[in-house]
């Protein structure tokens, strides 16, 4: 007895789509009001789900200095930082040195020269 097995003729189609991701995010930022100097710590927590990301978000007031600094805490590493004028906004984009899902913190410090006026400070994260 033989047998014979013939393959037939298979396709398969693929789509591959981009997952986008779900982000939360808390803050908590640290003022230390001194003559003459606002010295400001912020600390962003995104929560990344669903997908990765490769880089964040958030906006300061244009009334922020443009030079402040950023680094990552937690096992988060940054790449490198930049900030954009939009309006009455300064918005920093963060780039990670690899995708990332899950907790990605990131801490941003900065001095700011006040005068002996009132002086609103209102952090937000960009969307």
């Amino acid at each position: 007895m033989a047998y014979r097995y013939e393959q037939p003729q298979f396709t398969v189609a693929v789509v591959a789509k981009r997952v986008v991701p779900v982000l939360s995010a808390r803050l908590a930022t640290f003022l230390n009001v001194q003559p003459g100097v606002l010295k400001t710590y912020s600390e962003l927590t995104y929560i990344v789900q669903q997908s990765l990301v490769e880089k964040v978000q958030f906006k300061l007031p244009d009334s922020s200095p443009a030079d402040l600094n950023v680094v990552g805490f937690a096992g988060t590493v940054v790449k490198q930082f930049s900030s954009k004028e939009e309006g009455a906004h300064r918005i920093w984009t963060v780039t990670l040195d690899k995708p990332t899902a899950g907790e990605v913190v990131i801490g941003l410090d900065f001095e700011q020269a006040i005068q002996e006026s009132i002086t609103e400070y209102t952090p937000a994260i960009a969307t």
